[in-house]
């Protein structure tokens, strides 16, 4: 059973002050990711690393640095290997609460479910008020010039250019024509 730590720099506080508490903890090896909150190099390396039953020590959860999707997948990862995951500053210890898994994973199912419900919802509103979503139709009269202009050989941009369309658009009906 190793005991690792976790710190992103200067993320929630400074990484001294992190270091600090997690070294109480007598951890095995910490890893410090350095890079901006995008990248995870060290925790990537950390996963590789950690085993059943090993314990990980962050000082904040926040450290990970995750939108709720992503820190399910995180949670899951750490859930199926059994490790025991302790926040200093929120007195998390996954030994103590057996249940912070399966809570964290059901108030992402919320979050998600209220997410689509009020998405759905917007867009049935703004339908009664007679908004129609999506990219706005083109006339028969232009998708008549991209297919002539293209007939002429023209290059698909300059016909996009010219029809003062998207390219994708000109794409999608020279498709239709060569179907």
């Amino acid at each position: 059973m190793a005991i690792y730590g976790y710190i992103r720099k200067n993320y929630p506080i400074g990484t001294l002050k992190q270091l600090k508490k997690i070294m109480e903890f007598q951890c095995d090896e910490i890893f410090i990711e350095e890079k901006i909150l995008k990248e995870e190099q060290e925790l990537n390396r950390l996963l590789a690393k950690i085993k059943e039953e090993d314990q990980l020590i962050v000082y904040d959860l926040r450290v990970f640095g995750k939108k709720l999707k992503k820190f399910e997948r995180f949670i899951e990862i750490l859930e199926s290997n059994k490790v025991r995951l302790r926040s200093i500053s929120e007195s998390l210890d996954t030994k103590n609460n057996p249940f912070f898994y399966g809570n964290v994973r059901l108030v992402i199912e919320m979050e998600h479910f209220h997410t689509v419900y009020q998405t759905r919802k917007g867009i049935k509103d703004a339908r009664l008020q007679g908004v129609v979503g999506g990219r706005p139709r083109i006339s028969p009269q232009k998708v008549k010039k991209i297919r002539t202009l293209y007939e002429k050989d023209l290059p698909l941009r300059k016909i996009a250019e010219v029809c003062e369309v998207s390219l994708g658009t000109v794409h999608k009906y020279v498709q239709i024509i060569n179907q």
